[in-house]
């Protein structure tokens, strides 16, 4: 992430979804455990594992939400519209951020990767 420039790119890997996805988004302002408008969307293909990466140029008050632990992300399957997996990112070293999204049975670990 690079907060001069207000700039977000972010690299996803999931598996062991229950269908295709559907949709991806990052939310907020809200904890892990709460819910809120969509901030972010991803184009996802449509597959129960998978990559995909891109970059979003975030406004002042989504970039302080992202800082500030206020946002989650998740990926949305047929048979889960709402969210079969979320997670709420942290950050890390050089100013990326990371996420385990999960359900009750499965791991996938979703990757924020500021340049």
């Amino acid at each position: 992430m690079n907060i001069i420039s207000n700039k977000l790119s972010y690299s996803f890997s999931f598996s062991d979804l229950s269908s295709a996805a559907i949709g991806g988004h990052i939310h907020g302002p809200a904890n892990s455990t709460s819910t809120a408008g969509v901030l972010i969307s991803f184009s996802v293909q449509s597959a129960t594992f998978g990559t995909f990466s891109g970059s979003a140029t975030l406004t002042s008050d989504v970039l302080f939400d992202v800082i500030s632990g206020l946002t989650y992300a998740n990926i949305h399957t047929t048979p889960d519209p709402n969210s079969e997996i979320r997670g709420a990112p942290e950050f890390r070293p050089k100013g990326a951020l990371l996420a385990v999204l999960s359900t009750f049975d499965q791991l996938s670990t979703l990757g924020y990767h500021g340049l």
